[in-house]
C-alpha cells in the first residue's frame, strides 16, 4: 500500500505541476505617428493709423504699452526669423515721400525664450530682423512679440494722407 500512496502521490504531483505550467508566447505591434509640421504667424491689428500730426513732430502710438502683437508658432525644432519691411516709404497723394528712417518700430516684450532686437529701430530698404527664435520656441510654444511704433515726419512735408504697407515674414534663413 505505501507504494500505491507513493505512485499515486507521484501522479498528483505531476497533474497539479502541468495545470500550472504556463505557456507564453509574445508578439509585437508596431505604432508610428507622422506628426504635421506647423509654421503659422498672426498679427492683431490691421494697420497703423498715426492720425493727424504736424511735421516735424514725433508722435507714438499708445506710447505706455504695444501696439500690436505678432504671434508666431513652429514645431520644426529650427530657428525661425520674425522680420519686417515696408512695401515702399510711406507715400503721399502728390508723390512726396516720408523716408522709411522715419517710421520707427521697438519690440516691447516677448513671452519667448529667443532674441529680440533692442531699442527704436528704423525700416530699411531690406527686411529687418525683429526676433531670433529660442529653444522652446521652435517646438511648437506660441510666441507673442508685442510691438510699438513712433513716426517723425520731415518738417517741410507737404500736407496730405501718406501710406505704405509693412510685411511681416516668418523665415527659416536669416
Amino acid at each position: 500500500m505505501p507504494k500505491k500512496l507513493f505512485v499515486l502521490l507521484i501522479i498528483l504531483l505531476f497533474i497539479s505541476s502541468s495545470a500550472y505550467a504556463v505557456d507564453e508566447r509574445f508578439e509585437d505591434v508596431i505604432a508610428t505617428v507622422v506628426v504635421g509640421s506647423t509654421f503659422r504667424l498672426s498679427i492683431d491689428e490691421d494697420s497703423l493709423d498715426f492720425g493727424l500730426i504736424k511735421p516735424g513732430k514725433r508722435i507714438e502710438l499708445y506710447p505706455e504699452r504695444y501696439y500690436n502683437r505678432v504671434t508666431a508658432i513652429s514645431n520644426n525644432n529650427t530657428t525661425w526669423y520674425l522680420k519686417m519691411s515696408l512695401s515702399e516709404e510711406l507715400r503721399g497723394e502728390k508723390g512726396d515721400i516720408i523716408p522709411n528712417d522715419r517710421l520707427k518700430w521697438q519690440v516691447c516684450s516677448t513671452d519667448g525664450d529667443g532674441i529680440k532686437v533692442e531699442g527704436w529701430q528704423s525700416f530699411k530698404d531690406q527686411p529687418v530682423l525683429v526676433y531670433t527664435s529660442g529653444l522652446e520656441d521652435s517646438r511648437g510654444k506660441e510666441v507673442n512679440i508685442y510691438l510699438k511704433y513712433a513716426l517723425k515726419p520731415p518738417g517741410g512735408i507737404t500736407a496730405g494722407h501718406y501710406h505704405t504697407a509693412i510685411s511681416y515674414s516668418m523665415t527659416e534663413s536669416p
